[in-house]
Order: structure tokens, then sequence, then C-alpha cells
């Protein structure tokens, strides 16, 4: 073990030592902390977790091309299939949610993306860090989420632990039009039974002289703070409620009303500010967030924007043309075939797809014609055939492979 001194920022504050590894030797200067290994090996291209070298794109799940918008969604994927919120206890998960928010760190930064693609781990190399870089660093490796708590930058609104994850499952009508859609969901609220004091109703409570009642005890010297369980009551003291065993929250269940907007898809996120569980020790909440996944529907297929599906059509309709009606999300539609369209063409009906996120764009709904061959003819209906048969003569020879192609690509 080594000790090493750690000055404080700005005004000049009385040193003081603090014991850490050999590893971790500690030297600010100009307000970074410098170690003895390089920020590259941190950030660009090193997983601290694991202690292995980290492929950010594989971790991703995307190439190396792949675009800021890519990126983005498989980090959002990942995210909320991994997030601890919803693999509560799984270590397995929490270590790729971590893996894969340190590669999006990197990735969603242009700049620091350029430096991994052009050097690897050894991009951007430089043997100092910020002073968040050494919170997030000392968070990972010792657990003490305040330790050097003055130096630490002020965390993201965006991710809390009092938010709720739920799935949620919607049409793909409810996709394309909006409007409101019923949620059920079970949150943390407030104790009735002790008025979220944790003790019941009458009783006087015990302050622990040792922590005052937090539960925690907290050693400070200058701007170092620790804080760890304390010893004297590990956060319990005196008779508990009953109905929600002392931590002041129960679960219930509830009802909302959510406006979906119009044009989601599976993946899209909502948050409706609010509606998460119950902050232990405040009177505010945090927010509920759907994870929105667009269910199948029995005729249209999803590509993007625009819609797919297949509509039978006669051999005279195909041959002779015609005006035939076809379904839409938004009522039947007029489609016109033209004369000689052969079987598997797909023909287009503009802005009968699904919407652009709140927009009033539309994708386009491509229809293919497949051709029905009766099976049962009467017997004026073979004679009018037999008689048609010899002006219809068709050339049975194969087709050479690049008609394939063809004929693959107007279906």
């Amino acid at each position: 073990m080594k000790s090493s001194a750690i000055e404080g920022m700005g005004s000049p504050i009385s040193s003081f030592a603090l014991v850490v590894p050999s590893w971790l030797c500690l030297n600010q200067v100009n307000g970074h902390f410098h170690f003895p290994f390089s920020h590259s090996e941190a950030w660009q291209g090193r997983s601290i977790l694991s202690g292995t070298m980290q492929d950010y794109y594989a971790t991703l799940g995307v190439s190396p091309s792949a675009s800021e918008q890519e990126i983005r969604s498989a980090y959002r994927k990942l995210a909320v299939k991994y997030h601890p919120d919803r693999n509560p206890g799984g270590r397995d998960a929490e270590r790729k949610f971590k893996e894969a928010t340190e590669a999006y760190q990197v990735l969603a930064d242009p700049q620091r993306r350029a430096e991994y693609d052009r050097f690897g781990r050894e991009a951007g190399r430089s043997d100092s860090l910020t002073s968040s870089h050494l919170s997030s660093i000392l968070d990972s490796f010792i657990g003490w989420s305040d330790l050097f708590a003055g130096f630490r930058e002020k965390r993201s609104s965006d991710s809390r632990e009092d938010d709720l994850w739920l799935d949620h499952e919607i049409s793909l009508e409810d996709a394309a039009s909006g409007g409101q859609t019923r949620v059920r969901f079970s949150r943390q609220e407030c104790c009735s039974e002790c008025d979220g004091s944790g003790i019941p109703r009458g009783s006087t409570p015990v302050v622990c002289s040792g922590c005052g009642g937090s539960g925690q005890a907290c050693f400070q010297r200058g701007l170092i703070r620790v804080r760890h369980p304390c010893h004297l009551c590990q956060g319990q003291i005196g008779a508990l409620c009953q109905e929600c065993g002392g931590s002041g929250l129960i679960v219930r269940e509830r009802t909302l009303q959510v406006r979906v907007p119009t044009g989601v898809d599976t993946g899209s996120c909502l948050r409706i500010a609010g509606e998460g569980n119950l902050r232990h020790s405040a009177d505010s909440r945090g927010d509920l967030l759907l994870n929105l996944r667009v269910k199948d529907h029995e005729i249209f297929e999803r590509v993007g924007q625009d819609l797919h599906c297949i509509v039978p059509a006669g051999f005279a309709q195909l041959a002779l043309g015609a005006l035939i009606e076809v379904p839409t999300l938004y009522g039947p539609a007029k489609l016109t075939i033209p004369p000689g369209t052969q079987s598997g063409a797909s023909l287009k009906l503009c802005r009968a797809g699904m919407p652009h996120l709140n927009s009033s764009e539309r994708g386009d709904l491509w229809v293919t014609l497949h051709l029905v061959t009766p099976t049962q003819l009467n017997t004026s209906q073979k004679d009018l055939l037999e008689q048609l048969a010899p002006s219809l003569r068709v050339d049975n020879r194969p087709l050479k492979r690049a008609s394939h192609q063809t004929r693959k690509r107007s279906a």
C-alpha cells in the first residue's frame, strides 16, 4: 500500500493523506488527477470492470461504419434489456449494462470515436483523468459512492433509482393513429399505516446516537467523505411498522391513461414524469418509462415507415387490368392493376403506410399481387379455356438465372 496526498481544488486547502493501493497513486495538477495507467486504457479501449480488452462496436452489436442513429438505437435496446431495475440482483445484466454504457459514451462522441477508430486503446493517450472520471473509477473498484464527493460533478437526472421501467404492447393501429392507451402497473406508495415513518402510529422513534437515525455513519476529513453502515444500529432501531416492515413504502397497483405519439415503433420509449416510485426520503417521485412493443399485424408487415401486404388476384384481372379494393390502416382504398401485370408484382399506394414520428408525413403501402388459379372449373369454363389455350401459349423453357433475380426484386 502507498500513501498519496490530495490537495484541495481552487483555494489552498491543507493537504491530507489517503491510503490507496500502489496502482492508484493520485497526484493533482491543475484540477486533474494523474494515474499510472492512461486515460485511453480506462475509457477508450479497456473495460475497467472486467480488466479485459473490450471492442465497443461488438459490445453494442453494430459495425464500425454504423451511423449515430444506429449506435443510439443499439444502446437503447441494450439499456432497456439489461437495466438493473429490470434485472434485480442480476450481476451479469449489471455488467453488460455498464459495458454498453461505457461503449456508448465513447462511440456517441464524434471526437472520442474518431480517436478510438484510429488508435484503439491508445487513443488520446493521457495520464490524467478529470474529477468525474476519478469518482466513477473509485465507485467501480471500491464501491464508495461518496468518496471525493467534493470533487464530483452533478449526476445526470436521466438515470434515477426511483424511475420505473415497464414493457407495454400496443397494436399497429394504435401506433399509426396515436391516442390513449391504458397502462396497469405496480409502484411504491407511502405506507398508510405509518404515514411513511416506518414505525407504528403512536410510537416514539428512537434515534441512534451513532448515526443520528440515518443508518449510515460518515467519516469526513477535508474534502474526503466515506459512508458505511452504522455498526450500532445497522439502520434499524425499535419497533417497525408491520405493514411496510419499516421501509415506509408499500407496493400498490395503478391504472393510467397514456398518450401514444403517432409513428412509434418497437423499442420506442415513453417517459411519463412523476409516475414512478416514491422516493424514500422525499415527497417527489421518479418517472415511469414505457418500453413499447408493437404487436404483429395479421395482414400488414411493417418495414420502417412502409407497410407490405399480399392480395390475391385472378388471371383475368392480371391479364386485362382491373380496379380492386384493398385494405389499409385508414380504411379501404382503390388500387389500379395495369393490364399484363405478372403474379408477384408489387404495386404502391402512396401515403398509405405508417406516419413518421409526430409528423403528418406517411410511408407507402406495397401490395404484392398473388395469382390464384381456379381448382374447380365447371364444364362451360373448361370449354372456354380450351378455346383460348391455343392463342395463349407460353414458352415453358427455363429462365436464365439473371431473370430469377429480376423476378425476386419485382416481387
